[in-house]
């Protein structure tokens, strides 16, 4: 699977995706994120990274995915990082139906997705 889960600080989940990777992968990293985050009693926040993989399928495979991943309830903030400004606004897209109220940026490193988070965070 071109797709890892773990924790990357104590309230961001990170799902990296590597090389190739297609939307079933996708589904099966934020169901992975997700099962993870529940298991906190915190607010989770959600780092999605993209930087250095290739989408490996069309976006008509996708229609299934909504319907097939439920959002835990302490879902905080999700950032999607990318270098494909095309890709980071589909992502965001696809979370926005996933979890309606969620705060959700697009940003280009996973530094600037953490100072982000941290800023939203303090704020």
């Amino acid at each position: 699977m071109s797709v890892t889960v773990d924790w990357c600080a104590s309230n961001i989940v990170h799902v990296n995706f590597e090389h190739h990777w297609d939307w079933r992968e996708f589904s099966e990293g934020l169901r992975q994120a997700y099962k993870l985050m529940s298991k906190s009693t915190r607010v989770v926040n959600l780092m999605v990274d993209f930087v250095g993989s290739v989408k490996h399928v069309s976006t008509s495979a996708l229609t299934n995915i909504v319907d097939e991943v439920e959002t835990p309830p302490n879902q905080g903030m999700i950032v999607v990082v990318t270098e494909d400004e095309l890709l980071g606004d589909k992502i965001a897209r696809i979370l926005k139906q996933l979890t309606p109220s969620a705060d959700i940026a697009v940003v280009f490193s996973g530094e600037e997705a953490i100072n982000l988070i941290r800023n939203r965070v303090h704020a």
